[in-house]
């Protein structure tokens, strides 16, 4: 089972890596049109996978292995805000001390990424479990 869920997942990661139209670091991400992207985080080699419909978010090993499918959004039972539909416009590793804070007193590890939806709703979330605290909108 192993063998055959491997070259699934790293077709997967082949498949996300050329589906990239818009980056996590783009500025004007939020105003184009919905597009599946990536970020890879250096230090971890995780690679981050927001889908197409801008919500769900996949994280993939350096082996091919998906560690994780969330859609932050509706797990925080959210509601629209400054957009009808908010989509997730970025996703870095640069995480505060005080994000990282909030994090491990929710009980997660670590490393984190912050999740930025283009209706200024964000989130940072457990690189390794996708479990996730909602930071707030503005």
């Amino acid at each position: 089972m192993k063998s055959v869920c491997k070259p699934i997942a790293w077709a997967v990661a082949v498949l996300v890596c050329g589906a990239a139209a818009i980056r996590a670091d783009d500025p004007d991400a939020a105003k184009k049109a919905i597009k599946p992207f990536t970020f890879r985080d250096a230090k971890t080699g995780i690679i981050f996978y927001v889908e197409s419909d801008g919500r769900h978010v996949a994280a993939i090993d350096r082996d091919g292995k998906i560690l994780w499918h969330r859609n932050p959004f509706e797990e925080h039972k959210l509601e629209p805000y400054r957009n009808a539909r908010p989509v997730t416009a970025r996703i870095g590793a640069d995480v505060s001390p005080n994000n990282v804070g909030q994090m491990k007193k929710a009980g997660q590890k670590g490393p984190y990424i912050w999740i930025a939806f283009n209706s200024t709703q964000s989130f940072v979330a457990d690189q390794m479990t996708g479990e996730s605290v909602f930071l707030g909108q503005d």
